[in-house]
């Protein structure tokens, strides 16, 4: 199985974990077993867990391995933060490895903020007029 296969369960492994207490301490004792037992797939001998529970007082950083196919050479900072943010969110940095997937992406986001925005004002304006009609009685 590759790690990036095994990257798509992460979110379903954190929400398991969390509402249930059983899988959560079968995980933190062995990873490997519990993520083969409650989500059916293989995950290779060679290939090692590492599960650590964060507490309120904790935090723990990971910094994942860059994907072969991809260069950070050409991105500026923002950039590379942008790719890095898409990793946090997807866990495949590797889908993002070309200038055009980025822009792309950088233009949904942008479209997906100014939606929002407008979505915000024609709440506010909806607000503004409820407030002003005046109220029917049955």
């Amino acid at each position: 199985m590759d790690k990036e296969i095994l990257r798509d369960y992460e979110l379903d492994i954190i929400v398991k974990a969390w509402r249930d207490e059983k899988f959560r301490k079968n995980l933190l004792k062995n990873p490997k077993k519990a993520i083969e037992d409650e989500f059916g797939v293989h995950v290779p001998e060679d290939m090692e867990i590492f599960v650590h529970e964060e507490r309120d007082n904790s935090l723990h950083l990971i910094v994942p391995s860059l994907p072969s196919n991809f260069s950070s050479e050409s991105l500026t900072d923002d950039e590379l933060r942008d790719v890095i943010g898409g990793v946090l969110a997807v866990g495949h940095l590797g889908r993002l490895s070309n200038k055009k997937d980025r822009e792309r992406l950088k233009d949904l986001q942008n479209e997906n903020e100014g939606l929002k925005t407008s979505i915000d004002q024609l709440k506010r304006e909806l607000a503004s007029v409820d407030k002003k009609s005046p109220k029917s009685e049955k």
